[in-house]
């Protein structure tokens, strides 16, 4: 049915579609997660027991200035869908037909996967590229003007981090073309475990932060490291990359275990 609707469309008309489509469910994505994310840490972390990572409260020009550059994230990620809907005449990033074979929903659950491993490999070059001297103040300060990082900071990008984010994922879905179902489940799947990044309390627990599988997450207090230190620990899903490269904090492991 989707396929279908969107092959009576062509040029600016598929372009609007896909510019208010996408903006549309960011949008709701943000709203629903992040800030659902924000609203359960607020309200049952203490009650519940969550081990706060740092102990300087969210503040309300903290919260105001991730969701306002969050907002333009937003407005970027769907122009540059848009963009490249137009100049390309289809929905480039991805296969609107819905899976109509095993082989295909098959392809539909391992693609899934493979793109989140791409992601987190390409995050995490891109993550150390902007951290280099004289490209940090242009483009990634904005987010690390977060120290301690709240959910909503998710997406409070500079508009440049905003770009590079957006055209690694548009690159990787074009070599690992997701039918639409595969595509969301992958943008909520990427977006959540962003947040979990972010949310300031350790929600994994000590059992599986201590075990030989946890030292492969890049769980919230390994990220939260990252923003203290504004070093180490680049991934996004994992810390493969930091582990294999040398970026891993030297002392996390001993961290990692003291909070368990």
């Amino acid at each position: 049915m989707i396929d279908s609707l969107l092959s009576q469309l062509s040029g600016p008309s598929l372009a609007l579609v896909v510019t208010v489509g996408a903006a549309v469910f960011l949008a709701v994505r943000y709203v629903a997660i992040a800030g659902g994310a924000l609203w359960f840490v607020m309200r049952f972390a203490d009650q519940l027991g969550l081990r706060r990572i740092q102990k300087l409260p969210f503040t309300r020009e903290q919260l105001w200035r991730e969701a306002r550059f969050s907002a333009m994230t937003i407005g970027i990620f769907a122009l540059l869908a848009a963009a490249i809907t137009a100049l390309t005449g289809q929905l480039h990033f991805a296969q609107a037909a819905m899976p109509s074979s095993a082989a295909e929903s098959a392809w539909a659950v391992a693609a899934v996967p493979i793109a989140l491993m791409l992601h987190d490999f390409y995050f995490y070059w891109m993550h150390r590229l902007i951290h280099v001297d004289w490209i940090y103040p242009h483009v990634h300060r904005v987010h690390h003007l977060s120290t301690n990082p709240s959910p909503l900071a998710a997406l409070a990008f500079h508009p440049w981090e905003a770009l590079i984010e957006a055209l690694g994922v548009l690159a990787i879905l074009t070599f690992v073309p997701l039918p639409l179902p595969s595509l969301i489940v992958f943008s909520l799947l990427a977006f959540s475990f962003n947040v979990l990044g972010h949310i300031g309390y350790e929600l994994f627990p000590a059992r599986l932060m201590a075990s030989g599988f946890g030292r492969w997450i890049n769980s919230a207090t390994s990220h939260n490291l990252h923003h203290r230190t504004f070093r180490y620990h680049y991934g996004l899903y994992t810390l493969i990359w930091d582990r294999a490269f040398g970026t891993i904090d030297p002392r996390y492991d001993e961290r990692r275990l003291a909070a368990a």
